[in-house]
């Protein structure tokens, strides 16, 4: 069958050679339908310009009496019988034939000139041998669509029993009249105007019959009709076919040789059209769409008013499907052509496409220069892989076709599922619930009841980290939960026994802070001895969205920008392949286990193609874009050190460049260098006990300065009551407003008299308001620095900045809880609540959140007018809070598009310097770099040196992502040649089976060269944009 999709290619040469001539196919209508279409044409001509010309092609049919064509036995004449059977008048080849053709064009067009006269086609004198024995015609007629002498067959005669009448000659090459494409015979349908509208007539009730085996002309030797159901990419038709019984040729391969794949092979009773399988194929592989639905869409453009009365071929479809897509498979991974016998240590009949900028070593990289790699060369010829699960992808529990197979048999991105289930009997399945991430164990505790009917819950998969292709045998089914142990066997062959070459692999993996314990023990396992070796190369990291979800010590320890030799490696691009494939989940749950695979597998390929056609564009982009950040980023630090002591940069160099021994060293050296380490954010109350404990240090009163604290804190709470009840007053009944100001007002009043006390100079300004929530208290911070002086309130006005700090942190501490409480609500809301009163209860609890957060909003800038007023720096971590900034992620769900691109506001990352990117400092509202130590130098030193460090780390990223991406760029260029120069060889190899083999492998190995230079264009662009301080060696 495969020979039958490499025979295009053989036409196509031949005919540009000369060689020979496409086939022909002869279709006999009967002639009472052919007049009365000529007559309904001629009726419709009449009225008006508008011509009906169904088929685009120019009947034969002679203007007199009908007549039947027969073919001289003595010469190559053509003879038109009677309807009685009485023979006229002989018609040489050698007479002017085209007349007919004139008259027949006047009577389908009679208001338009005569058509241009068509070459007269060569006819080859009889050769009465070759007629006479059936031996020496059953060996002309041999080849499957090129015989040996095209002219001569065009002028078989038509028996007069036939009842003739009309004849197309259908020429897949020519344009010209009477040729058409071969390919509309199998689906075209007339419409014949009858009661006043147009009425379908199929081509099989105009007696339309398709002969095989010679080219498309009748078989001498043939005598019986097979009735069978033809589908095309128009529609589902029913057609009369007859074999050729003269040739050796299987039915099956006869119908293949005419485009058609049957159905079955034993005796074939439906046959799809490559156009209809090809159709479809491209429709399934980008938009996902279904087979059930492509086939209610093809009887409903049968017929739309009755599509139930058309043949259902839904189930014979997606037989053929699956063998197609095999078929298509084998040829395009160049398994038909043995091509891993032409690329070193490539696995053997390797269905799958490999990533082209990845390092393979003896393909686009060299052993050598892998060997001389230097330590600080790591990240270039590391190989970055990701691994991940997904739930979408499940299947339903079947009771039918129970041992199914997979036709791939493990040589595409599925594991061989033999084997597989041999291991898992030897090992089996070892689940770990028991997570020390206490942010990951409600994502690991699935509810059962989520699988209920599924004998495959998810799949987990491995994907090159860094351009999002499926690695080849890098997917496994799960069931119920994620398994190590099938988490090991995806991983273990996707690597393969090639990666015993490799010296440094990193991978990306979710729940990386508990997969990796134990990996190099599990990997001693006899199932995949390679791995045994390979094991201890490999280091990993969280993926950037989702080690949000994990604990501060594991966004310390397993963040990709704390992880030397990483690059700006996201290990997020799996994601985006899920959302793709889970389309297909839908049709893809329903079918078989067999079945399943092999549809999962076709749909990976085309996503790897679709990465491949696009890498280039994709390399250039990524450079492009860190190549800016890098410059940016550059220039900040520049700025930034300036303003530090040269001897203190020279010693966090020293501690930057210290070796590292071992992953505990690693995030021992993160811990400090990344994390203001024992410092907690500041409260009012922290404030308060440390003013307190200053002054005792200090042999100050105790007393007066706790008096001053007291007064203070009291002072703000007041300012908080005054504040809240200005905001919700407008929704208060008058009785509680009432009740609400006097309590209010009492507390003014007590406060008061400890203002007398301590801060008296104040006493003029007061001024009592009949609203107490309007009435000024008269803090330090209601006057500027000149009246403060003029007041002597320096000692209180430090004491309340100090407090004011302290209210600040707090304020935004709240306001993250009030966030997160509110998004939480939401979801909850938009998930389960269903129905106007549960809907109102919903909202009654959002508005109660909404406005707990627009409450601590309001503390915080009430807390930073103060601040300001007391002299905050410009330089502060504290910045103004605005009504749009009032929001928060949800980190519970996957990163939406743009979402990367869009930070969040500042107060979530409080401590992340102004200048610097937001992965850079992605721990967000962790740590704050700012301490209740009484040495605020020390403080200042410790908040620069973690600030250094950490814009350190991302500008060594960025270097290191350019470096990276300057080898992609040539070991994709490398790859693509390779791929050239193979495809040509092997399709020289090839000729023994054929020149359509030939003539696909040179049509590949044109491909692969023109994205080579698509790829060279890219990175002669890159090569004229390097960054200042980035050594790329060309």
């Amino acid at each position: 069958m495969i020979a039958a999709l490499f025979q295009r290619n053989t036409r196509t040469i031949r005919d540009e050679q000369g060689r020979y001539e496409s086939s022909r196919i002869w279709i006999y209508l009967s002639r009472h339908n052919v007049l009365a279409l000529l007559r309904t044409i001629e009726n419709l001509s009449k009225d008006g310009p508008t011509i009906f010309c169904f088929l685009s092609i120019f009947l034969l049919i002679p203007t007199s009496k009908p007549t039947a064509m027969k073919r001289s036995r003595t010469q190559d004449a053509i003879h038109f019988d009677d309807d009685d059977g009485s023979e006229s008048d002989e018609l040489s080849p050698d007479d002017d034939v085209h007349n007919n053709e004139h008259d027949s064009y006047r009577l389908l067009f009679p208001n338009t000139n005569d058509p241009p006269a068509p070459q007269k086609p060569e006819v080859y004198e009889a050769d009465e041998e070759s007629e006479d024995d059936d031996d020496s015609l059953a060996d002309s007629d041999s080849e499957m669509e090129y015989p040996r002498n095209p002219a001569r067959k065009q002028a078989r005669h038509v028996r007069e029993n036939e009842g003739i009448r009309g004849l197309f000659a259908l020429n897949a090459r020519h344009n010209s009249p009477p040729f058409i494409d071969a390919r509309t015979v199998f689906s075209q349908a007339f419409s014949i105007w009858q009661d006043n509208h147009f009425s379908r007539v199929s081509l099989n009730d105009l007696g339309l019959i398709i002969h095989l085996g010679h080219g498309g002309v009748k078989c001498r030797v043939s005598t019986v009709l097979k009735d069978m159901v033809v589908v095309h990419s128009n529609g589902i038709h029913r057609r009369r076919v007859q074999y050729c019984y003269c040739t050796r040729l299987h039915p099956y391969e006869q119908l293949m040789a005419a485009k058609l794949f049957p159905a079955s092979v034993a005796d074939p009773s439906t046959a799809f059209s490559f156009e209809v399988l090809e159709d479809f194929h491209r429709h399934s592989l980008s938009s996902k769409t279904a087979a059930y639905d492509y086939c209610k869409a093809l009887q409903e453009h049968t017929n739309a008013a009755f599509p139930t009365t058309v043949d259902n071929r839904y189930r014979e479809f997606n037989t053929v499907m699956r063998i197609w897509r095999t078929l298509t498979a084998l040829r395009r991974s160049g398994c038909e052509h043995k091509m891993s016998s032409q690329i070193q240590d490539r696995r053997d009949d390797l269905m799958a496409l490999v990533c082209p900028a990845c390092p393979e070593v003896g393909f686009n990289l060299d052993a050598e220069t892998l060997e001389n790699a230097l330590l600080l060369e790591t990240h270039k010829y590391t190989f970055y892989i990701m691994l991940d699960g997904n739930f979408r992808l499940q299947q339903k529990r079947k009771n039918t076709d129970l041992e199914d197979f997979a036709l791939n048999k493990g040589h595409s991105y599925f594991v061989e599922e033999q084997a597989f289930r041999e291991y898992l009997d030897k090992i089996g399945d070892t689940h770990d619930n028991n997570s020390t991430c206490a942010k990951l164990k409600a994502v690991r505790q699935q509810e059962l009841i989520k699988f209920k009917n599924m004998i495959i819950s998810r799949v987990i998969a491995v994907q090159c980290a860094r351009h999002g292709l499926y690695l080849p045998q890098g997917m496994v089914d799960l069931k119920k939960g994620e398994s190590y142990s099938r988490a090991d066997y995806a991983l273990a062959h996707a690597l393969g026994w090639e990666s015993r070459k490799l010296q440094w692999i990193m991978l990306s993996y979710d729940i990386w802070c508990q997969y990796s314990k134990n990996l190099v023990s599990r990997m001693q396992n006899d199932s995949w001895p390679w791995m045994k070796e390979v094991a201890s190369r490999i280091r990993g990291a969280i993926p950037k969205m989702h080690i949000h979800g994990h604990s501060e010590q594991c966004q310390l320890n397993c963040s990709f920008m704390y992880t030397p030799f990483s690059g700006m490696t996201c290990g997020e691009g799996i994601e985006s392949a899920w959302a793709e494939q889970n389309h297909a989940a839908g049709s893809t749950r329903e079918q078989s286990g067999g079945h399943r695979h092999d549809t999962l597998d076709d749909f990976n390929n085309y996503w790897n193609w679709c990465k491949i056609q696009g890498l280039a564009s994709y390399l250039l982009q990524q450079f492009k874009k860190y190549s800016k950040e890098y410059t940016e980023l550059q220039h900040h630090i520049k700025g930034f050190e300036q303003c530090i002591s040269p001897d203190l940069i020279q010693e966090w160099e020293t501690m930057e460049s210290s070796p590292l021994n071992n992953d505990d060293s690693l995030k021992s050296r993160n811990d400090i260098l990344y994390r203001a380490k024992n410092i907690k954010l500041p409260t009012q109350e922290s404030q308060s006990e440390n003013l307190i404990s200053k002054a005792r240090s200090l042999n100050v009163a105790i007393d007066i300065t706790s008096k001053l604290v007291h007064f203070i804190e009291e002072g703000i709470t007041i300012e908080k009551q005054q504040s809240s009840l200005q905001r919700t007053k407008k929704g208060m009944e008058p009785e509680a407003l009432e009740d609400a100001r006097c309590r209010l007002r009492k507390s003014i009043d007590i406060w008061r008299v400890l203002q007398r006390e301590l801060s008296p100079s104040v006493l003029p300004f007061i001024v009592i308001n009949i609203r107490p929530e309007k009435e000024q208290l008269h803090l330090p911070s209601s006057f500027n620095e000149e009246q403060r002086q003029a007041l002597e309130m320096g000692k209180i006005a430090e004491i309340e900045y100090e407090i004011r700090l302290g209210q600040a942190y707090d304020a935004i501490d709240s306001l993250r809880t009030a966030v997160y409480l509110y998004n939480s609500a939401m979801i909850k809301k938009r998930k389960h609540v269903r129905g106007t009163r549960y809907n109102t209860r919903a909202n009654t609890i959002l508005n109660q959140l909404s406005d707990d957060k627009y409450g601590c909003a309001q503390v915080y800038r009430l807390a930073y007018r103060a601040l300001v007023s007391l002299g905050l720096s410009e330089d502060s971590l504290l910045q103004p809070l605005h009504r749009d900034q009032l929001w928060g992620r949800d980190m519970t769900r996957v990163q939406g598009p743009g979402e990367s691109s869009t930070p969040e506001p500042w107060w979530w990352m409080v401590g992340k310097p102004a200048d610097t990117c937001q992965e850079a400092w992605h721990i967000e509202c962790q740590v704050i770099f700012f301490g209740n130590d009484t040495h605020q130098l020390t403080l200042s030193i410790l908040v620069d040196r973690v600030r250094w460090f950490r814009m350190r780390a991302a500008l060594h990223r960025l270097r290191e992502e350019l470096e990276i991406l300057n080898e992609e760029f040539k070991r994709t260029i490398r790859s693509f040649g390779n791929y050239c120069r193979i495809w040509k060889r092997i399709g020289d190899l090839a000729i023994v089976k054929g020149p359509g083999y030939v003539a696909y492998g040179y049509r590949q190995a044109e491909m692969y060269k023109n994205l080579a230079a698509s790829v060279q264009s890219a990175y002669s662009d890159v090569l004229k944009h390097t960054p200042t301080g980035v050594s790329l060696d060309s």
